[in-house]
C-alpha cells in the first residue's frame, strides 16, 4: 500500500552491459560497485537521493544466447554484488529494478543470505525493488538518444496487506 497511489519521479537506467562492452551478463554474473560508477561515468549520470534507479543486464538476451547454445545456463541471472548494498544506501536510491531480481541467481551460496539485496534492501534500507522488468527496448531508446535519465512513472495494485504486486512501470525520455 505504499506505492498505492503511484509514484512518478527521476528514473536512471545503468546499462551494465555497454559499460562492459557485452552484449548481456552472463548467467550469474556480479556487478560491482566498480560496475555502477563506471556506468555513471560512460552515461554522463549521477545517481541521486530519490532517484529510482534501473539496472540493465541484458537477461533477455543472455536467455535467448543460453537456449540457442543449450548450455543450460537460461535460467541463471546476473545480480547486485551484495557490496552495492552501501552503495544503494550512500545515494538514497528509492526504487531499484533490474532485468533479474537484483540478486544473482542461482545465488552466492552464502548459508542463511540466498538474497543478500532483497533482504538486506527491503528490511534495512527501504528500498522498494521491481523485478523482472523487461529493459532491451529501454536500453535501446536510451542508447539511440545518448539519454539515460528520464520521467519514470509506476501504477501499483492495492493489495491490503500484500508483500508485491504486478506493476506498469513508464520511461518517459
Amino acid at each position: 500500500m505504499a506505492l498505492a497511489d503511484g509514484v512518478v519521479g527521476r528514473g536512471v537506467l545503468l546499462d551494465i552491459p555497454l559499460v562492459r562492452g557485452v552484449p548481456h551478463l552472463e548467467g550469474n554474473d556480479l556487478v560491482t560497485v566498480a560496475d555502477l560508477e563506471a556506468a555513471e561515468q560512460s552515461e554522463g549520470v549521477t545517481v541521486a537521493p530519490g532517484d529510482i534507479l534501473i539496472i540493465f543486464n541484458g537477461r533477455d538476451h543472455h536467455r535467448r544466447f543460453a537456449q540457442e547454445s543449450g548450455d543450460g545456463t537460461d535460467r541463471a541471472v546476473a545480480g547486485l554484488h551484495p557490496q552495492c548494498l552501501p552503495w544503494l544506501h550512500d545515494r538514497c536510491v528509492s526504487i531499484l529494478g533490474s532485468d533479474g531480481i537484483s540478486d544473482p541467481m542461482p545465488g552466492l551460496g552464502i548459508p542463511n543470505w540466498p538474497f543478500p539485496v532483497h533482504q538486506i534492501g527491503i528490511t534495512a534500507i527501504g528500498l522498494h525493488l521491481i523485478d523482472n522488468m523487461a529493459l532491451e527496448a529501454l536500453s535501446a531508446a536510451c542508447q539511440s538518444e545518448s539519454r539515460w535519465e528520464f520521467l519514470f512513472a509506476l501504477g501499483a495494485l492495492r493489495i491490503k496487506g500484500g508483500t508485491g504486486c504486478p506493476v506498469n512501470p513508464i520511461a518517459v525520455l
